[in-house]
């Protein structure tokens, strides 16, 4: 009779080993939830604080030339990649364009190169509109291979 009871407190510990086990798996897999979720407010809140930086220096510069600088500096800082290149066409004095690298060295030589290569791929994108261009792009000109 004993050995019965043995029998049955061992099977009952057993299964309250197993739920207990289970218990713990689950609240690990919440726990990394919760880490996960920690890690991407963290990242958007230094987005954010990067993009508000930007946005204060950017509302102060009243160079263009600096404004550019800026620009290709905080694209680096802000999207964390490699590097960034930055053409601005005045409109308004056709004259005068600026072009601004960071992470690449392009040589005043091979500027015009590079001026005349981002004009054609912003040919049809619409004035004053800022342009995104995807690695894809830059392949089909032999002036960015670099940037491969």
């Amino acid at each position: 009779m004993v050995n019965m009871n043995s029998q049955k407190d061992y099977e009952k510990l057993l299964q309250d080993y197993h739920d207990l086990q289970l218990r713990v798996t689950q609240f690990s897999n919440i726990e990394q939830q919760l880490i996960n979720t920690q890690d991407k407010l963290d990242s958007e809140l230094l987005l954010y604080k990067r993009l508000q930086k930007f946005n204060t220096q950017a509302l102060k510069e009243s160079s263009k030339q600096n404004l550019v600088r800026l620009i290709t500096e905080s694209v680096i800082d802000i999207l964390e990649i490699e590097s960034s290149l930055v053409y601005f066409k005045d409109h308004e004095d056709a004259t005068h364009s600026l072009l601004h690298e960071e992470g690449l060295s392009i040589n005043d030589f091979n500027k015009p190169n590079y001026i005349e290569d981002l004009e054609l791929l912003c040919n049809n994108k619409p004035l004053g509109k800022a342009t995104i261009l995807s690695a894809d792009v830059f392949i089909k000109y032999a002036t960015f291979k670099n940037f491969s």
